[in-house]
């Protein structure tokens, strides 16, 4: 219940002054635990009243609240703990008061200016004085003396050094101190704008706070009566626990990489046209063919190095500054893990739609109307709408353990490197952990009928033995130029490989040369049944126009008829269409640059090496045949 009078408390502690001594920042929320003393002079003997003040209704959980009493540094029992609602109504001359520190420090800066600007002057001043005390002097060597007879008098000559010699080492002295005095108030300068700026966003925010009427905050205060047993001679320690919303907090990466140092060679089968040896030689182009030859081919190995950040990101109307300790947690308190309830499932035919005297039967009989019997009919369909209520309210459940990020629940502790986050709503970065991930495989990978880049993968694998990596986006750097933005879509457990794309290389040229499409019509002897054909052809060209080797994983789609009068037929590649066609298991396994079907039925060929500077043609040729009667798209395919 709020209330307009201020009660009257033994002891009062505003919440938003006190440290904080423990942080956990899950996905949607955070836990705060932050310790207060109170003094023993205000803990006599008897019924004691102690405050928290200034929780934010709207961001406090208030279920969480729980505030704990040191039995060793108090001697009492709690008999209740209270609540009281009240309007926090914005305090200008408060706030205002921040702006003094600020204003003060804008007033010394100018001073400091105008200081600095006033001795820069009195230099340059000096300096021209110095100039002009150096020609007079010098006028005082050549009176009474004229022309030649004055250049060859050796002590007029050697005066006439000595005064420039002098002029040219006290300008340069203050040359030096020009320059230094201009550097400082540059310097000055640039401290005060900044200052400035930062004042002004304060009062803007102000401005902001005074017209939108949000300044009228809903807080509660949290109060413990206390029976104390006995006078205090220490001061008591109490701490509270709560829980905020409106805080979250997000992964980043920074992903070097490096060249590795090749360590080795690996032997790889490439197949080769016998009767075409010769000219694949000149082309060196790789093609299916039955015949085997063996080269040695050397991996694209990287080396990378892992950066990841926490981005804290909170609203919550209290600033959390100097924590003693510091945890960023996966998981997400506010969805419920709930397991699945599984209901009876009733077994039946399908049914025909019902019939209209079947159902004005059953609305008269519903009416009272009727002898009220049931058929056959309307039993099976009041078992069949049954059975969909039952799997429609089977209970699934909202969440399991992962929340979200897969089967991951961690805690990264940053004891050691808190920072302030302010309630400001903006990101502030704490460094989670940096790895090294060495000897990866660099290759490529193109579906040129999407698009006709070949985008660089890297496969890697997550080394820990404990922490995950999750979700988020990727900065990617080779050395110290910056590449891309990448990003990892999905939670990596521990020891557990993944992929990664880093761009596209322009070095590796993808080619999808114009499909060819030829259609016909045939018929039965009798001149029935009349069937279309489509032939179509698809050529992939690629070339690796590095300077290095490389592998380069294709994908390319085959359609897949959900229709019995719907007939695909694989022609090319030749040693896939025979696999398919003959239902040869050893055939259809999966081998490096060999094309086999993946899960979505793409003809896929994976690893394919590529020496510098080589081409490689693929070609996938397949025909399709539905009955001429039948609309089919076939330019579509």
């Amino acid at each position: 219940m709020e209330s307009s009078e201020e009660p009257v408390y033994d002891a009062k502690v505003d919440l938003c002054s006190l440290p904080v001594d423990t942080l956990i920042v899950y996905q949607t929320r955070a836990t705060l635990s932050r310790p207060f003393s109170v003094a023993y002079t205000q803990l006599r003997a008897g019924k004691r009243t102690v405050t928290v003040a200034g929780f934010n209704r709207e961001k406090t959980i208030e279920e969480s609240v729980r505030i704990t009493a040191d039995a060793d540094t108090l001697n009492a029992v709690v008999l209740e703990q209270t609540i009281r609602y009240r309007t926090l109504k914005y305090d200008e001359k408060a706030d205002t008061e921040q702006d003094k520190p600020l204003v003060e420090k804008i007033q010394t800066l100018s001073e400091d200016i105008s200081k600095v600007s006033k001795e820069l002057e009195q230099t340059r001043h000096l300096g021209k004085r110095v100039f002009q005390d150096s020609i007079v002097s010098r006028d005082k060597y050549t009176s009474g003396k004229r022309g030649l007879e004055f250049l060859l008098a050796q002590d007029q000559l050697d005066s006439l050094e000595n005064t420039l010699s002098d002029l040219s080492a006290r300008s340069h002295v203050f040359d030096t101190k020009e320059a230094d005095l201009r550097v400082q108030l540059i310097q000055l300068q640039e401290e005060r704008k900044v200052i400035e700026k930062e004042l002004n966003e304060i009062r803007q925010k102000r401005q902001e706070k005074r017209s939108a009427e949000q300044y009228k905050q809903q807080v509660f205060d949290i109060t413990l009566v206390l029976d104390v047993f006995e006078q205090q001679t220490t001061d008591a320690k109490f701490q509270i626990d709560y829980a905020v919303k409106d805080c979250s907090w997000t992964p980043s990466y920074d992903l070097r990489i490096e060249k590795a140092e090749q360590t080795e060679q690996i032997q790889i089968e490439q197949p080769v046209n016998a009767e075409q040896s010769n000219k694949r030689k000149k082309l060196k182009t790789t093609r299916s063919a039955p015949v085997i030859q063996k080269s040695n081919f050397q991996q694209d190995l990287v080396d990378l190095e892992l950066t990841c950040y926490g981005s804290i990101n909170q609203h919550t109307g209290e600033d959390w500054c100097s924590a003693k300790e510091m945890k960023l947690c996966t998981i997400d308190p506010s969805i419920e893990a709930k397991a699945p309830t599984l209901t009876k499932q009733i077994v039946y035919f399908t049914l025909p739609p019902r019939s209209i005297g079947s159902t004005i039967r059953g609305f008269f009989s519903g009416m009272g109307f009727g002898s009220g019997k049931k058929t056959i009919e309307d039993e099976l369909h009041q078992l069949k709408k049954a059975n969909e209520q039952n799997l429609s309210a089977q209970e699934v459940p909202d969440a399991v353990v992962s929340n979200g990020n897969g089967s991951i629940v961690h805690h990264f502790d940053i004891s050691g490197n808190v920072v302030d986050v302010p309630s400001d709503g903006k990101g502030h970065r704490v460094l989670l952990f940096k790895r090294k991930v060495s000897q990866c495989v660099r290759m490529h990978y193109c579906a040129p009928k999407l698009s006709q880049d070949a985008f660089v993968q890297v496969k890697c694998e997550n080394s820990d033995v404990d922490v995950p990596l999750l979700p988020g986006s990727v900065q990617v750097f080779d050395g110290k130029n910056f590449v891309c933005n990448a990003s990892l879509k999905r939670a990596i457990n521990p020891r557990e490989s993944f992929d990664l794309y880093l761009g596209v290389n322009s070095n590796v040229r993808v080619s999808y040369l114009p499909v060819k499409r030829k259609e016909n019509t045939t018929s039965n002897m009798l001149g029935f049944s009349k069937q279309k054909h489509c032939l179509v052809e698809r050529v992939i060209l690629i070339k690796n126009a590095q300077q290095s080797a490389t592998e380069i994983t294709v994908a390319d789609q085959l359609p897949k008829s959900v229709e019995h009068v719907i007939v695909v037929k694989l022609v090319q590649p030749e040693s896939l269409a025979k696999a398919l066609e003959t239902q040869q298991p050893q055939l259809l396994e999966k081998k490096n640059g060999e094309p086999y079907l993946n899960d979505k039925n793409n003809v896929q060929w994976d690893c394919i090496q590529l020496e510098p500077g080589q081409d490689l043609r693929l070609e996938l040729t397949y025909t399709i045949e539905w009955p001429a009667d039948k609309n089919l798209n076939a330019s579509d395919l």
